[in-house]
């Protein structure tokens, strides 16, 4: 295996983050709630703060407004990516704001490296948590909106699509079939290419 990055931050969506305002759907990140721990299950994503009171993410089945369809995903995104989105749009682009559940600081050499459907997390317990099937979350209106500051053409909006998509917006990757923990100082590595 082959360390590309080391989580930064965890956290969830307490409730949807798009909403509607006027009869328009509109994007908010005050859904989200940075947490010290993510307890990852098949049945969703809960998150343990310092204080130990834990909250179930929005797309958890369990959740009384869940989200949950059957086939949820973990989310994760990267602080380069951030860079990019904020030197595109602004200082309300903060880490995070795209609402993935985990965000990592990739390993400089590996900034430009397109990632595999495989990575995975070695916890600081040494447990190996698989993310598998990793895609790119493609970027919604709402989310491209909120970078606009809701204030976009229809041309701004479809530049703003592309430049959001392939990942940049972040990626899904299917919940593990166990129980496991992550949080801040994990490491995330991918399968060696050259074996």
């Amino acid at each position: 295996m082959v360390e590309v990055g080391v989580i930064v931050f965890v956290q969830i969506q307490r409730e949807p983050m798009k909403t509607l305002i006027n009869k328009q759907r509109v994007y908010r990140t005050d859904p989200l709630l940075r947490v010290k721990q993510l307890y990852l299950s098949p049945k969703g994503i809960e998150g343990v703060t310092e204080q130990g009171e834990t909250y179930t993410d929005v797309h958890h089945s369990e959740h009384p407004n869940s989200r949950y369809r059957g086939n949820n995903s973990l989310s994760f995104g990267f602080l380069h990516h951030y860079v990019a989105m904020r030197q595109r749009f602004g200082s309300h682009i903060a880490d995070g704001v795209a609402a993935e559940n985990i965000i990592f600081k990739m390993n400089q050499q590996y900034l430009d490296d397109p990632l595999t459907d495989l990575l995975i997390i070695r916890t600081r317990t040494g447990q190996e948590v698989v993310l598998s099937d990793v895609t790119p979350a493609a970027p919604c209106v709402e989310f491209s909106q909120f970078c606009h500051g809701h204030d976009s053409s229809t041309a701004d909006l479809k530049d703003t699509l592309r430049f959001l998509d392939n990942g940049r917006r972040g990626y899904y990757a299917k919940l593990p079939k166990q129980d496991y923990l992550v949080q801040a100082g994990d490491i995330l590595y991918r399968p060696d290419r050259s074996i």
